[in-house]
């Protein structure tokens, strides 16, 4: 076995630990040390080719030392997992990435089999594939799905700008590593790079400064359908929409009774032909709630309450009847597009 693995973080030991023959917990755990071990081979692999021309940003417990926050950029934070943030806010994960002078490869690792979670697999990666997209336009970006089992590779096998690769975890004791397991620092072959190197030679994107130019158009008169024909290209890299706020008087019977002026709308659209309408108020001393039977107040690094707050003052007021035209027009929506 590969002592390596005990050096790794994990997040979800506990659970596992206290409930070690509950199957959720297992899976999760075991998707884990999954991703843990395929990133122990890419090292391995870069051992063996220390002339590939491809250099592997070092994450895990191979993450340079000194790491810290980037508001904007790649980083590694504390815990080793790879990370872009744009504003201070995540905007995605990365299991493992590769880079050379033309291209970048990053790697998905999944056991999932289930069709229905795997398209939200598949929603995820495009999301990062657009965002590397657009931050490396200079690069050909591939993604490689990585599984232990031919079912999920196949859906991803001839999908343009993807490859596959099959990887099985080795013998391990799970509930051991999850015991004794301990994250520390291990010294990275030559050919490792850190994550901030990457924000050398990336371009400027700027999340919220698109996402306001998106909104405003939204926000003066342009439908909904066409709305969703412009954010299309960018694969669920804008989840959301605003239409703007409305009384919360004129919501009473739709909602119940709210301690807030007004009730902000937003348009889910992470699956373009079915979006769907979420509805959230804002407290100033007490932050962003969402509206459902008992309103939860969202974190503040949630990517839905600093769009909130980057959008709060230029949002238009809206009334009752134009809710109910936008209501109309979702239920027109039919797939692929509106």
């Amino acid at each position: 076995m590969n002592m390596n693995l005990y050096k790794q973080y994990y997040s979800s030991p506990k659970n596992f630990i206290k409930s070690p023959h509950d199957e959720k917990p297992k899976l999760i755990f075991k998707g884990e040390v999954y991703e843990a071990s395929f990133y122990e081979y890419l090292i391995n692999e870069l051992t063996k080719n220390n002339n590939d021309t491809f250099k592997l940003v070092g994450k895990h417990a191979y993450a340079p030392k000194g790491k810290k926050f980037i508001l904007t950029g790649f980083y590694c934070d504390k815990f080793g997992k790879c990370i872009y943030n744009s504003a201070g806010v995540s905007m995605a994960e990365f299991d493992a990435i590769k880079v050379s002078e033309s291209k970048l490869v990053f790697y998905e690792c999944t056991l999932i089999q289930n069709p229905q979670s795997l398209k939200g697999c598949e929603r995820k990666f495009e999301k990062k594939f657009t965002l590397l997209q657009l931050l490396f336009p200079q690069k050909e970006i591939t993604c490689v799905v990585v599984s232990n089992n031919n079912k999920t590779l196949n859906k991803f096998k001839h999908k343009k700008g993807y490859e596959v690769h099959l990887h099985q975890l080795p013998e391990v004791d799970l509930l051991d590593i999850a015991k004794r397991s301990q994250y520390k620092s291990i010294s990275a072959p030559e050919g490792v790079v850190s994550a901030n190197s990457l924000n050398k030679v990336n371009s400027d994107f700027h999340y919220l400064t698109n996402f306001r130019k998106l909104t405003a158009e939204l926000f003066n008169g342009c439908s909904l359908s066409s709305m969703i024909n412009k954010i299309l290209p960018y694969n669920g890299l804008f989840p959301r929409l605003y239409w703007g706020k409305v009384p919360t008087s004129q919501l009473i019977d739709k909602i119940g009774i709210v301690d807030a002026e007004f009730i902000i709308i937003s348009i889910n659209v992470s699956d373009t032909s079915n979006p769907k309408l979420r509805y959230y108020f804002q407290k100033s001393l007490k932050g962003v709630f969402e509206v459902c039977k008992k309103p939860t107040r969202l974190h503040n690094k949630k990517l839905s309450v600093v769009e909130i707050l980057a959008l709060t003052k230029s949002m238009p007021v809206r009334n009752r009847a134009e809710l109910v035209t936008l209501e109309a027009e979702i239920a027109q929506c039919a797939p692929p597009v509106c």
